[in-house]
């Protein structure tokens, strides 16, 4: 591995990080709903998952910092026990830029929202939302195959 340049290496690695990316986020998360009700109820959900994990990473960053001080290097099982840790810790710090990027994302498109609903409205929203859904694939059963799938066709009738 003396050959490689690590620098460029890792900018490379902190370049590519970000899970779902914009893109999928949009098209894929929150606007694969129906109302814009499900759309903001999904933001938020994912939103609020982001938010909780980069908490946590942080203080699990933390306490890796706080054990690689403590840790004896005096040792070669403690100086590769304490150089393992500190590739964990950079594995971490790289998963939170990536989830960093991702909840920004998600709070900039949360903020777009024109109206920020209420769990009333997010209830009184439900029955349209899943009529869409189950709609959408009852038509995509009679393109496919030619007929309604008996699952679709039970949902249809339990709404």
């Amino acid at each position: 591995m003396e050959n490689i340049n690590h620098e460029e290496l890792q900018q490379a690695f902190l370049e590519i990080q970000m899970p779902r990316p914009p893109y999928v986020l949009d098209k894929m998360v929150v606007n694969a709903r129906f109302t814009e009700e499900q759309k903001y109820a999904q933001c938020v959900l994912e939103m609020s998952i982001a938010y909780d994990n980069l908490r946590i990473a942080r203080c699990n960053a933390e306490l890796k910092k706080l054990e690689l001080e403590e840790m004896d290097d005096k040792t070669p099982k403690g100086k590769l026990e304490k150089e393992k840790l500190s590739i964990e810790l950079e594995q971490l710090d790289r998963a939170r830029l990536g989830a960093y990027r991702e909840f920004n994302y998600l709070y900039e498109m949360w903020q777009k929202f024109p109206k920020k609903y209420t769990r009333v409205e997010l209830d009184n929203a439900q029955p349209l939302e899943y009529t869409e859904r189950l709609k959408t694939q009852a038509l995509q059963d009679m393109q496919a195959t030619g007929m309604v799938s008996v699952g679709n066709l039970e949902g249809l009738r339990q709404i």
